[in-house]
């Protein structure tokens, strides 16, 4: 049940502007498109309004660049790349971590990861 209160609907533009305003600058715009979506899937799917916490955000995601840097935050993960061709390697890596949490991959190679 939501608490009472007032509730805003906000747009791509005003939600990548809440994160400058709380001075949470850990995410590409690329991310933040993509965390946009994320959430407003969530809002959609569950029929509830997100409750926008950029802060709570930025200490929950992370965003690699590379999924070499992935593999090298979460070393503890066997991801059975030895028989996998390089160029499928991201896809792999992908599919092994959201075993473990949400994570999604974006144009350019970036993921976002819920950390766990």
């Amino acid at each position: 049940m939501l608490e009472t209160g007032i509730y805003k609907r906000v747009n791509l533009r005003e939600f990548i502007q809440s994160f400058k305003d709380k001075g949470v600058d850990c995410f590409s715009n690329s991310a933040l498109d993509g965390l946009f979506d994320y959430y407003s899937q969530i809002s959609e799917e569950t029929g509830e309004p997100y409750i926008l916490d950029p802060v709570d955000i930025g200490c929950n995601w992370t965003e690699y660049d590379d999924y070499q840097k992935v593999i090298d935050d979460y070393e503890d993960i066997d991801y059975s790349l030895q028989n996998v061709d390089d160029d499928e390697k991201p896809d792999q890596v992908l599919k092994v971590i959201q075993e473990h949490s949400d994570a999604f991959r974006l144009a350019g190679g970036i993921f976002l990861i819920k950390n766990f």
